[in-house]
């Protein structure tokens, strides 16, 4: 019985048009009938999420930790919870228990760097990150945050560099990676490479949507920077006109 209650809670749950109020007397009909089952608390705690009762759904969560460990998408879901609180102190550790419990599992790599770099722990980011594009190399825009941290944070523009190249070799439509690559070409002195960069930037945007693309004043900043150390003085003052 606990079962069918938990089966049709749960298509209301996670149905197209969720239908809380017909989901959570079904779920906690299914625990109440056999609460030893972790799943009906994660259900519980899925509905309570939504319902945005997040006091309940966290309790519901760690009771279900409780009653199975191993399941590294239940501290997941913790951790949102203490981020949403905006503890993500408590967030960070959630996040690295998942980890430790089932370390090939990629979500929780990806909710971790993202946490750690809201939380300004720039130093902890790079190998975490690096892990998540290694478990979900197909998680393009993952592969162009990387490149930007290197460049704007990390400094480690030879690495930055690398990577970059590599993903325009697969996604030449990723525009930003000019950005970056600019950046650390300029930073490691190869101007030419990095004036060609911002070319690159600058026909991208101009052919793509304006909409959705943008230029930034750094980025006739570094143009002009790279023009100069190229002796190219009236292309120079027409980028830093530009900024």
């Amino acid at each position: 019985k606990a079962g069918i209650h938990a089966l049709a809670g749960r298509a209301y749950l996670y149905g197209r048009n969720p239908l809380l109020e017909k989901a959570l007397p079904l779920l906690e009909k299914a625990r109440d009938l056999d609460p030893k089952q972790a799943k009906y608390w994660i259900y519980l705690g899925d509905a309570y999420y939504q319902k945005k009762d997040l006091g309940q759904a966290m309790t519901a969560y760690e009771t279900a930790v409780e009653k199975d460990k191993s399941d590294p998408e239940t501290y997941v879901k913790m951790a949102r919870i203490w981020a949403e609180g905006k503890n993500l102190d408590l967030a960070i550790q959630q996040l690295e228990t998942a980890i430790e419990t089932s370390p090939g599992y990629a979500i929780a790599y990806k909710e971790l760097y993202e946490m750690l770099i809201r939380a300004r722990k720039f130093d902890k980011v790079v190998p975490v990150l690096e892990k998540y594009v290694s478990l979900a190399g197909t998680d393009v825009d993952a592969r162009v945050r990387l490149v930007k941290f290197l460049s704007y944070q990390a400094k480690d523009y030879q690495r930055a560099i690398v990577e970059g190249n590599k993903i325009l070799e697969t996604y030449p439509d990723q525009y930003t990676i000019h950005r970056w690559l600019a950046w650390s070409y300029y930073e490691t002195g190869e101007f030419n490479n990095s004036l060609q960069s911002s070319y690159r930037l600058f026909g991208a945007v101009e052919k793509g949507d304006t909409a959705t693309m943008r230029l930034y004043p750094s980025d006739y900043e570094y143009a002009g920077k790279a023009a100069i150390k190229l002796k190219l003085k009236d292309t120079a003052d027409a980028f830093f006109e530009q900024v």
